[in-house]
């Protein structure tokens, strides 16, 4: 056999490795998914269940990405719609009352790598939670957008930007960085890429994230 011909079965045998590892790590996900459900059914304290449930939410998402990975003939990247619309659409289901807040987004067709489409998933979704739960007077209505693309004098950066026309954030905290867990989280994978958050208050809430791809 060729030198080629053995490299190329090497490579295969090793993108086959992969693709077997990201299926089973989805399928232990599952797992710790139906447990943390089982849990939550148990638990009467609403606090305690919404702290299950939002680690639910990340076990989910984590999910996805194997998800996407494992049927993807390329283990290095993934694209960011495949995984992060079908969370979205489940946060949306669970949480929101349709007839009060609309959720509409525009995710660019963009691959990202598998080391950053974590972090990527979490600060969108945690952004979108926090609008959620935050930005509206209870039962009232209101509109959230969800916007991720790459910037456009600069390819090689990443945008994900989330506002919403709610009451916006009290001054003082987004001056004093008093962020409370879901920004706290966003602003920590934010830095761990070397990227820029900022806080907008006008008409609503906008936070916009900016990561450079790699």
């Amino acid at each position: 056999m060729s030198k080629e011909k053995e490299l190329e079965r090497l490579l295969k045998e090793k993108e086959n490795l992969l693709h077997e590892v990201h299926h089973r790590v989805k399928n232990h996900m599952g797992t710790i998914s139906s447990m943390i459900s089982l849990r939550i059914n148990t638990i009467d304290n609403p606090q305690i269940r919404e702290v299950l449930e939002d680690l639910q939410d990340k076990v989910h998402l984590m999910q996805n990405i194997y998800q996407s990975l494992y049927t993807r003939e390329d283990v290095g990247t993934i694209n960011i719609s495949s995984y992060l619309l079908p969370v979205i659409h489940d946060i949306q289901y669970a949480y929101i009352d349709s007839r009060s807040i609309s959720l509409t987004t525009d995710i660019e067709d963009i691959e990202v790598s598998s080391k950053q489409s974590l972090p990527v998933g979490i600060i969108t979704t945690e952004l979108i939670s926090n609008s959620i739960k935050y930005a509206f007077t209870k039962n009232g209505e209101g509109k959230i957008h969800v916007s991720i693309h790459t910037e456009k004098e600069n390819a090689d950066f990443l945008c994900i930007e989330v506002s919403d026309n709610g009451k916006g954030m009290p001054l003082e905290l987004v001056e004093n960085r008093e962020y409370g867990y879901g920004l706290t989280l966003v602003e920590s994978y934010t830095k761990q890429f070397d990227g820029i958050m900022s806080i907008h208050n006008a008409g609503g809430t906008t936070v916009r994230v900016i990561l450079e791809l790699g």
